[in-house]
């Protein structure tokens, strides 16, 4: 057509910080009191899903100073910094303190939803930092609530939100929480209509809850329970296999 010269947007440079003295990385060999450091690999790999650029940063232990560190350090060339743990209410919860001493302005903290309540959100310069829950469901489920519509608007894109579909529900969910709730479920589409099948576990710290799902069903607090056969709705991750 003759243009020689296009604007594009790049892929936006995210960095991802796992915090925690408990953790170690994957090519290390377990010691008691020490879990796997999933959560920066999980991220990474929902930020290339969507056409991010993830920098993996590593492991950064309990102290408040390496933390800050890290985060000013990231900061000079990241678009944006996730960071994982660190976020509740613990003695070794210094996340949200360090964001703040490195001059970043906490624009929230907690979020009435289940998993993923403890999320920290800061503002530095032009910047944001995402700090997300330690547990991996929680980490996974913040990331595309909050993140991912983030990282999706600084590429310039205008449908920030996961597609929703009426489905139906082929098991039972009886627990009614007081919060609002996000559960994984697996979704898939058969002779003209969806179905939804939910795993038998939902901790937030299970990470093979998350095998094999592809979208989220949305209960607001005080909903349930359902049956099985329930209409539903629910929000796609991964659009289902055709059965």
């Amino acid at each position: 057509m003759g243009i020689g010269i296009v604007k594009v947007y790049s892929k936006p440079k995210v960095a991802i910080l796992a915090t925690g003295d408990e953790l170690i990385d994957i090519d290390e060999i377990p010691r008691e009191g020490k879990i796997r450091n999933s959560n920066s690999y999980t991220i990474a790999a929902q930020i290339k899903r969507i056409g991010g650029q993830p920098i993996i940063l590593g492991i950064c232990g309990d102290e408040i100073e390496d933390i800050k560190s890290k985060l000013k350090d990231s900061l000079e060339w990241a678009d944006m910094v996730i960071t994982t743990g660190g976020v509740s209410v613990g003695d070794a919860d210094l996340v949200k303190e360090a964001f703040q001493e490195i001059g970043g302005d906490i624009l929230f903290w907690k979020v009435n939803m289940k998993p993923g309540t403890p999320i920290a959100v800061a503002k530095y310069e032009n910047k944001l930092i995402f700090g997300l829950s330690g547990n991996p469901a929680a980490a996974s489920i913040t990331f595309e609530k909050f993140v991912r519509p983030t990282i999706l608007r600084l590429m310039g894109k205008s449908k920030l939100n996961l597609v929703k579909v009426e489905s139906r529900l082929e098991n039972e969910f009886t627990k009614v929480s007081n919060q609002n709730r996000y559960v994984r479920a697996i979704t898939y589409y058969k002779d003209g209509q969806f179905f939804t099948k939910l795993p038998n576990k939902h901790s937030s710290g299970i990470l093979t809850s998350l095998s094999g799902t592809n979208s989220l069903l949305y209960i607001r607090a005080g909903d349930g329970p359902f049956k099985n056969g329930d209409k539903i709705e629910v929000e796609i991750l991964e659009y289902p296999e055709v059965e």
